[in-house]
């Protein structure tokens, strides 16, 4: 159908710009730590883990907000 024939065609534009759908170029630059991501924001939300920095979701709906004012 149309959506396996989309997800297809996204498969194979990551294929021609080089990455493999099942690499994870995204890798955690913390000393010792060897886990990597297929997207940049499973690698920020990882990071997150080692500084203990983490959003509320208050903070997060507030930052949400802020970027809509902005525009």
């Amino acid at each position: 159908g149309f959506w396996s024939g989309l997800r297809h065609l996204n498969f194979t534009l990551l294929r021609y710009l080089g990455f493999s759908p099942r690499e994870k170029p995204y890798k955690c630059t913390w000393e010792g730590c060897t886990w990597k991501f297929a997207r940049s924001d499973e690698l920020t939300r990882h990071y997150r883990k080692h500084t203990g920095v983490n959003f509320s979701r208050s903070d997060h709906l507030a930052l949400h907000r802020r970027r809509h004012m902005l525009v």
